[in-house]
């Protein structure tokens, strides 16, 4: 009788473990569907320069729809690196937190993280990991190197314009930067020309580098004039999906330019009459911890980015401070 009890138990073990792993292999049938394979060919659409890419993973996508109560105002892309998970980790458990974030919590504002291709199998094996876990990678298999950062910012108008329509607006950030979410959303004045606009903080009158040697040297042969373009500081800004279609359609007639920001929100944007809208009051980005007090308007903190928080540590103590100055006192 016991042997047979044993027995009995020992088959009925089995049996669950098999069904487990059944469970097991068709969620993860269905975490790669929704993941990576709904991913589909792309090209970049530049003056002489169409390179293919793929998106490699996608993130749950269910988040930019009707899966809430609220379709999501903005969709937040963080640029990041694939090996640098415990930076990401960082910013999930501080500033794009449901517990530090109404806007988060609420659906109204989404957090994804977009890397370029992973430079090794391990780095493709943590990826995965972390996919599994989290499901807000936007994966490319673009090269990353700086020289390839405007392609990498490419894919990103791309993922907002066709895989996260429903946001009306594109936040591009790096993933040095603690952003108020809240406090950002209360201090914005959306008008009816907010989603054909870009806000960022603007950069007027800023010499080109002449020396060869700089990593931000341009030649004559590509701008003769001594000045750029006004453009946006490319750490943080807002488009509309309106103004980011528009650069897209412009960037059609252009060579590619490998300073990002000022490739997109300056020189394309001016020609596509693109309005941009200043922040730099509300972005900090030199003397953050030396500063014993930070800008207040009446009662009222007016920061709401921050610059230059490349650890984990630095991050979350960034955040901390973001979020506790007061203006009261």
């Amino acid at each position: 009788m016991t042997h047979r009890y044993s027995l009995a138990t020992k088959v009925g073990c089995v049996l669950l473990l098999f069904y487990c792993l059944l469970l097991k292999i068709s969620f993860l049938r269905d975490f790669h569907k929704t993941s990576i394979y709904n991913s589909s060919g792309h090209k970049v659409s530049l003056a002489d320069f169409t390179p293919s890419y793929r998106y490699t993973m996608l993130p749950n996508l269910s988040l930019c729809h009707d899966s809430r109560e609220n379709k999501p105002l903005m969709v937040v892309t963080v640029l990041s690196v694939a090996s640098h998970s415990e930076l990401r980790r960082a910013i999930r458990e501080s500033w794009a937190s449901a517990k530090n974030s109404d806007s988060i919590k609420t659906g109204h504002v989404v957090v994804f993280f977009i890397l370029s291709s992973p430079s090794s199998i391990y780095e493709v094996y943590k990826v995965q990991k972390e996919q599994f876990k989290y499901n807000d990678l936007i994966v490319t298999d673009l090269p990353e190197t700086y020289e390839d950062l405007f392609l990498k910012v490419y894919a990103t108008l791309v993922f907002h314009q066709q895989y996260c329509h429903s946001a009306r607006f594109l936040m591009k950030v790096d993933e040095d930067i603690a952003v108020h979410l809240d406090r950002m959303l209360e201090s914005w004045t959306i008008d009816d020309q907010a989603s054909s606009s870009l806000f960022c903080h603007l950069l007027r009158k800023t010499p080109r580098i002449t020396d060869s040697h700089h990593k931000w040297y341009v030649p004559d042969s590509v701008w003769p004039e001594p000045y750029f373009p006004t453009y946006c500081m490319g750490g943080l800004y807002v488009m509309g999906k309106e103004a980011g279609q528009l650069i897209l359609d412009y960037a059609r007639i252009f060579p590619p330019l490998i300073i990002e920001d000022l490739f997109y929100t300056g020189i394309v944007a001016e020609i596509a009459d693109v309005q941009r809208i200043d922040w730099r009051g509300n972005i900090i980005w030199k003397d953050f911890w030396r500063r014993k007090r930070l800008p207040c308007n009446g009662s009222e903190p007016v920061l709401f980015a921050v610059h230059s928080l490349p650890s984990p540590g630095q991050m979350r103590k960034g955040f901390r401070r973001l979020k506790d100055y007061d203006c009261t006192r």
